[in-house]
């Protein structure tokens, strides 16, 4: 079975804004439970943390994160940078959102 191209570019497009969607809806969204939140402090020690996921939803939107986890690429450095000053870390790995 063949699959055409606009189809595939569809179903991709389709998840995209999905989760966009669902980002969205985080970010204004008062009064959720927190997220889980692994990094690293500025002593170099691993941990975990719980965010506001509407803080940290907004984040993810400003670097059009839905984009690159639905393609299964690298996020910008920038925004795990961003997520980690938001946080009070010097490195965020991994949310769990």
């Amino acid at each position: 079975m063949t699959i055409k191209l606009e189809d595939a570019v569809a179903v991709v497009q389709k998840e995209i804004c999905d989760l966009r969607a669902k980002y969205e809806s985080v970010a204004k969204t008062e009064e959720q439970d927190p997220i889980m939140v692994e990094g690293e402090t500025s002593t170099g020690y691993y941990c975990q943390l719980m965010a506001d996921p509407k803080d940290v939803a907004k984040i993810l939107l400003e670097y059009d994160y839905p984009v690159w986890r639905v393609l299964d690429e690298d996020a910008p450095r920038a925004m795990w940078e961003d997520l980690g000053r938001e946080l009070g870390l010097e490195h965020v790995c991994s949310v769990d959102l």
